[in-house]
C-alpha cells in the first residue's frame, strides 16, 4: 500500500504508513524493501538526495545479505527478486539528473551501481 501511495504521489500518507510499519515491526529490524521505501520518501517528500542514496545503498546491502541465505537454486532466485532489483536500479537512476557531467569527473557512483544492478538482472 505504501508503494501505491508513492506512485500516486501521496507522499504524506506513504510516510505515515511507513512510520506506523516501523513502529509495529521494530523488533524484526529493517528489511531491504523498508529501506527502499524510506529512500523513496526521503527524496520525494524531503528532497534529500544524499540521505536517499544512503538509504538505497542500505537497501541494496540488505538485499544482498538476504540472497546469501538462500539454500537452493530456486530459493536463490526467489530471494533475488529481479523486479525489486529493477526498481532499485530505477531509483538510483532518478538521482543521476538530466544534465551531462564533466567527463573528467567520471560517472556518479549511483549510476555505476544502477548499471551493475541492471547487468546482474540481465545475466
Amino acid at each position: 500500500m505504501i508503494y501505491c501511495h508513492l506512485k500516486q504521489e501521496k507522499y504524506d500518507e506513504a510516510a505515515q504508513q511507513l512510520e506506523f510499519l516501523s513502529e509495529v515491526s521494530q523488533e524484526q529490524g529493517k528489511g531491504s524493501d523498508h529501506a527502499f521505501l524510506e529512500a523513496m520518501i526521503e527524496w520525494r517528500l524531503r528532497g534529500n538526495k544524499t540521505e536517499a542514496i544512503r538509504l538505497l545503498d542500505t537497501a541494496l546491502n540488505l538485499h544482498i545479505q538476504q540472497t546469501k541465505t538462500a539454500t537452493s537454486n530456486l530459493d536463490f532466485y526467489i530471494k533475488l527478486n529481479a523486479d525489486f532489483l529493477m526498481e532499485l536500479a530505477q531509483e538510483y537512476l532518478v538521482h543521476c539528473g538530466s544534465k551531462p557531467k564533466i567527463t573528467s569527473a567520471g560517472p556518479p557512483k549511483h549510476l555505476v551501481k544502477a548499471i551493475k544492478l541492471l547487468e546482474n538482472v540481465t545475466k
